[in-house]
């Protein structure tokens, strides 16, 4: 029986499993990811945002896309709202958190998200991030560099940021 199981989430992708955001703060940031998180979380939750975010859901665009547009739009107008703007250092990370997150909506609206699919959504999220802020293509080719050189072997987060120069 286990093993029918493992063919058939091998066949759907690998199921996926929130990483640990801790490994992607700067030190000194963790209080700013963690605000950054928690304000984001509290308005995709809000019931002035029940909707919009349904409608996301429901959206016919693919996983990946979904979760990158959708956190990135949030960061932006979260950016939008706090004085002074958000730590650049802590958007990223935050932004995984977030994605985090709204994976979890997806899943408990009945759509799989696969392992793929966040790994996938990291890599826009980051292009879309950096884009948003004013950077070129050699700038963001240059920190996809130099953050995975920082995350080493962590995983398949690491294999996405490296995958992120490839997208740009």
């Amino acid at each position: 029986m286990a093993l029918m199981a493992k063919a058939k989430k091998q066949a759907q992708g690998e199921q996926f499993t929130a990483p640990d955001i801790a490994q992607f703060v700067p030190q000194g940031m963790e209080d700013a990811v963690e605000r950054i998180v928690a304000a984001g979380a509290k308005m995709m939750y809000s019931p002035q945002m029940r909707d919009e975010v349904m409608k996301q859901v429901q959206g016919d665009q693919p996983i990946a896309t979904k979760l990158a547009h959708n956190v990135a739009g949030l960061l932006m107008v979260l950016d939008q709202k706090a004085q002074g703007g958000m730590p650049v250092q802590a958007i990223f990370p935050a932004a995984i958190g977030l994605m985090g997150e709204a994976a979890g909506v997806l899943q408990a609206a009945g759509q799989t998200v696969t392992q793929e699919d966040f790994n996938e959504a990291a890599r826009m999220v980051f292009v879309l991030l950096a884009k948003k802020m004013g950077a070129s293509d050699e700038q963001i080719m240059e920190q996809a560099g130099q953050f995975a050189g920082e995350s080493g072997d962590n995983g398949d987060m690491g294999e996405a940021t490296n995958d992120a120069e490839a997208a740009v």
